[in-house]
């Protein structure tokens, strides 16, 4: 019974570092113009119930997500609008990261496509189309650090472990970035 309870481990020890080390070695690192939507509102997208829109900002600079930098460079439609696709940076340095229920519902928008938005006098704005989720926890960098927001909008999120996957392959890219200070203690009102 011992033996049987130590491959079962052995194996999923095995199995889990295995699909860690494949995420580390797909993610990549650019440096280029994207969106950022690590603290972005979303709306819902009438019709789609499994999308939603959501308000990012356009960064330059080191970023990260599961895409080649090449297809993440902005491009023109026939119509002249500008498309980039939405990764994740420390672009927003000065955001804390909290941990939300899963009760509420967020939004993953991690390499998701985005168009600059013509009316921002700046072009610093982006509308990303993202991934609506449920059912699971998730942090965001939205909030204010007050869990009681949690469920006040769709907020764009991710998964705690996949925060963390690439907080710390982009930190190495940026020469160590302070982890440290990136979640918040959640407070509530």
């Amino acid at each position: 019974m011992h033996l049987s309870r130590l491959i079962v481990s052995v194996i999923f020890i095995f199995f889990y570092s295995n699909i860690a080390q494949a995420a580390e070695m797909r993610a990549n690192v650019c440096d280029n113009t994207y969106a950022l939507c690590s603290a972005a509102s979303c709306q819902p997208i009438p019709g789609e119930a499994k999308k939603v829109l959501c308000s990012c900002s356009v960064w330059k600079g080191k970023n990260i997500g599961f895409t080649s930098c090449g297809s993440r460079a902005p491009k023109k439609t026939a119509d002249g609008q500008t498309t980039l696709l939405s990764t994740f940076s420390f672009g927003g340095g000065y955001y804390q990261y909290m941990n939300c229920p899963a009760i509420s519902a967020w939004a993953s928008c991690l390499d998701k496509p985005c168009f600059i938005d013509k009316k921002s006098p700046d072009g610093r704005k982006a509308v990303c189309t993202c991934e609506l989720e449920q059912g699971k926890p998730f942090v965001t960098f939205a909030g204010e650090c007050n869990t009681a927001n949690c469920n006040k909008a769709i907020w764009s999120g991710a998964t705690l472990e996949g925060n963390q996957l690439l907080m710390k392959i982009l930190s190495k890219a940026e020469n160590g970035n302070d982890l440290g200070k990136a979640a918040c203690q959640s407070k509530t009102n």
